[in-house]
């Protein structure tokens, strides 16, 4: 199992697969929605890579950050 000392590898590489992706013209929430998917994918190929939820729970404070950065409002 892998341990939270992985997790600036998973920052790592979902900044790259967004930079990698990102238009200069896409809105603050289209910005978000990137990063969004992005990080939906590393949960779907690597949840079972780590302990029960702990994945989850880095990759949705991780979105919360980006979301403050946007400047997004929740839903």
């Amino acid at each position: 199992m892998k341990t939270s000392r992985d997790f600036s590898e998973v920052s790592l590489r979902l900044e790259q697969a967004y930079a990698n992706c990102k238009d200069d013209a896409m809105t603050p929430q289209a910005q978000y929605d990137l990063y969004e998917s992005i990080a939906i994918q590393i949960l779907d190929s690597e949840f079972d890579e780590y302990e029960e939820g702990v994945l989850e729970e880095f990759l949705v404070a991780f979105l919360e950050r980006k979301r403050e950065e946007l400047n997004i409002e929740e839903f």
